[in-house]
Formats: C-alpha cells, structure tokens, sequence
C-alpha cells in the first residue's frame, strides 16, 4: 500500500515525527508509538456515523413492507499506520512487537488520542498486506468491537448534589442533604399522612390534606447523555415490596433487612450479601430525560447508581 499516497498523508511521513499523532491508538494501557519507534498512526475509520441494521416483513401482495426491528452491528475500526525501519532485521523486529501489541485474548479496553474520555472494548482481526523488499511501509488493520457502543471512562456518580455539572437530580423538596446518586437516602412509612409524627419523609407525590394511605415512588432523574444505559445499582438497608422502574422495565426485590444488594444490569446478576439473589429480571435501562422510579411499601436504605454515558 505505497501507492496513491495523499498530499496530506505525505505531509504527515515527511514531517519530523513529533508529537503523538492525533488519532493514535491506546490499547492495554499503551500508544502503539510509545511501544514501537518508527510506528505513527495515520488515520482511523469506523467512528463516524454508524449503520443500523433494518428488518422489515412483506405484507403479502400489499405496497410496501411493515418494520420489524432494527439492530445495531459490530464495529470495525480500521487503523492505518505508517512503520519505518533501518534495516531488515530492525524491520522484522518492530513488526514482532506490533503483533506482541495488538494480540489479546480477549476484548481490551481502547481509546485514541482525539477522544481520550471515550472507551471501546475490541480486539485486533484482520490485517492489510505489507508490500516486500522495502524497510518501510503504510497498511492497516482492523479492531472488531463486538459491542459497538463507546462509553464514558467516568461514570456518572463522581459529581456530588449541588454541583454546577450535577449528574444526578431527584425531586427531593426543600431540607433535602442528598449526594447526588452515591448514598442517596431511601426512606419509605406505609400508612404515614401529611402532617405526621412518624413520617421522616416529605414528598411531591404529597399533596396538602394526602392521606397517604401508600408512600409514593420515588423519582430520580439521572442526568444520561448519548444513548440509554445499563446502571449498576447498589443498595443497603432494609426494604420492603421494594421496587426499581424506569419506562417499562421493573427490578422486584421483594422484602429484605440489613442487606447490601448489588444488581448488575448487564449481566443481569443480583446478589445479597454476597450470595445469589433469584429475582427476575430483563433487560433494565435508564433513559435519557426520563425518570426512574423506586417505591415500596416500607424501607429505609441508600442508593447508589452508577453508569458510564453510551454513544454510537
């Protein structure tokens, strides 16, 4: 691939070699230029704007076709490189450490230098032809992504309630002290009436004169930028008929006290001090500028969501 060189890639090869290139790849930790002298990134495909698979169904001898679903495939990423070598021996060499680089068992967290806060998880496939008899050459090769989605290396409860960029809002009235998402107190009194002694809890789901006959759920807006996310929810304390909502997917834990219970949305794996909790569960997010909901007949614990922001 040393043909049809463009003026700007050729800018690029003849230029001193300062500086890391600004689509350089990070993989296990590394730039790929960092561990091989005489590698330089030269540009990189596969993040723009991506396809969608699209179903449809005939509808017998009728115009046209009904929709079914639409899917979202696995990414490739093409990286095209440039390496240059002294002499035969340090050709080969640099080319046994580029193979050490990029072999991984399993799909490796990946990032590049344009978009250093974004995380794609791949592995190296395929691979463009080196052209013989020369010590340089420009080729590529191919990170497949089997989750397309990239997400945020930060996730979203490392900004605390009151903070001008606040990841987490709840429509807590005023003498609310929450934290944002990280310990948020939980506090359901079945029964209790506006104006009670015992109610520890002031809500906007009551109104003047709320007999209060059942507490009301709970709303939490998390602040979700890009595309729908599954969270990490832990919670500790007790609870009872208690339950996590957002559009149309509900977690039901059911009664528990003194517990520390970790769900794991996207390995759909629920434990409760440690041992297996069988609850049924399906696919739960959380959706942009949408509310989720948690609400129970009794309880008083803390919650913690967690979750990186997820972009095509």
């Amino acid at each position: 691939m040393t043909e049809n060189i463009s003026p700007l890639m050729e800018l690029q090869l003849t230029s001193p070699l300062e500086g890391m290139p600004t689509e350089a790849m990070n993989i296990g930790g590394k730039f790929l230029e960092d561990l091989i002298p005489g590698y330089r990134t030269l540009n990189v495909q596969g993040r723009e704007l991506f396809e969608t698979n699209n179903e449809y169904s005939q509808l017998g001898i009728r115009d046209g076709e009904r929709h079914i679903y639409n899917r979202i495939p696995a990414r490739e990423i093409i990286v095209q490189y440039y390496l240059k070598a002294e002499n035969d021996a340090a050709f080969r060499d640099k080319f046994n450490k580029l193979n050490v680089a990029l072999f991984t068992e399993k799909e490796v967290p990946i990032w590049f230098n344009d978009e250093p806060e974004m995380l794609f998880e791949g592995t190296k496939s395929t691979i463009d032809k080196v052209d013989p008899g020369v010590n340089w050459c420009i080729s590529s090769f191919t990170i497949k992504c089997g989750d397309p989605y990239k997400y945020t290396k930060s996730d979203a409860t490392s900004v605390m309630w009151g903070s001008e960029i606040i990841s987490f809002q709840s429509n807590y009235l005023l003498g609310n002290t929450g934290s944002g998402a990280v310990n948020m107190p939980i506090v359901f009194e079945g029964g209790a009436y506006w104006g009670s002694d015992i109610i520890t809890w002031q809500h906007q789901g009551y109104l003047m004169g709320d007999t209060g006959k059942e507490a009301q759920p709970y709303e939490v807006y998390p602040t979700v930028e890009g595309l729908k996310v599954k969270p990490m929810i832990e919670i500790v304390g007790m609870g009872r008929s208690v339950k996590i909502r957002t559009r149309s997917d509900t977690i039901d834990l059911g009664d528990f006290d003194n517990a520390t219970i970790l769900i794991d949305t996207h390995t759909f794996n629920i434990t409760k001090n440690g041992k297996a909790m069988i609850r049924p569960m399906n696919d739960f997010y959380i959706y942009p500028s949408e509310a989720l909901y948690v609400s129970g007949k009794d309880g008083n614990f803390k919650l913690t969501i967690k979750y990186s922001n997820r972009y095509l």
